[in-house]
């Protein structure tokens, strides 16, 4: 199981609700206007952290 999933298992584990929007990566916001991405102004970042061995996702 790759990190992705374990995250999505986990959020599903804890009956977290979320909309997975897959799209190719904007690394600036004048680069998400050629995203096509509906409602633009619920937008957010997402920032995953976790620890050097991997083992906890914050």
């Amino acid at each position: 199981m790759n990190d992705r999933q374990k995250a999505l298992k986990k959020l599903n584990e804890l009956n977290i609700p979320y909309e997975l929007i897959e799209h190719k990566a904007a690394f600036k916001v004048g680069e998400m206007d050629d995203l096509d991405i509906k409602n633009k102004d619920d937008i957010v970042k997402n920032l995953f952290l976790r620890d050097a061995k991997g083992g906890s996702i914050f």
